[in-house]
C-alpha cells in the first residue's frame, strides 16, 4: 500500500472510519489499543515497552492500571505459600533458596 497520496494508510483509515461512522479517531489510537490489549492479556510491562519502542518504562506505566490481575496473582501466591508451608518463616526460607547461589548456605 503506498505511503503517500490519497491511497496512503492514513487516507485508508480515514475512509474506513468515515464509512463506519467513527468520528475523532486517530492513528495513535491503534497504538493505545494495542498496548491496552497486550497488558490485559497478561504481557509484562517490559515486553510491552519494547514492542512499543518506549525508551523509558514510565511511558509504558500509563497502562499498568489495566494489569490488576498481577496483584491478585501475587496475593494468591502469598496466601498459598503461607497456608501450604505454615507461616512467614517458610516463605522467607523459600525466597532464600530461590536466590542463593549453588554451594552457599544461607
Amino acid at each position: 500500500m503506498p505511503v503517500d497520496g490519497n491511497d496512503g494508510p492514513l487516507a485508508v483509515l480515514a475512509t474506513a472510519c468515515r464509512k463506519a461512522g467513527i468520528h475523532d479517531f486517530h492513528f495513535h489510537d491503534l497504538r493505545h489499543t494495542f498496548a491496552s490489549q497486550m497488558i490485559m492479556a497478561g504481557v509484562d510491562l517490559t515486553t510491552v515497552k519494547e514492542l512499543l519502542g518506549h525508551k523509558d518504562i514510565r511511558m509504558t506505566l500509563r497502562y499498568a492500571h489495566l494489569a490488576s490481575g498481577h496483584k491478585v496473582k501475587a496475593v494468591d501466591l502469598l496466601d498459598r505459600t503461607l497456608r501450604g508451608k505454615g507461616g512467614c518463616h517458610d516463605l522467607v526460607t523459600l525466597e532464600l533458596k530461590e536466590v542463593t547461589p549453588v554451594g552457599v548456605t544461607p
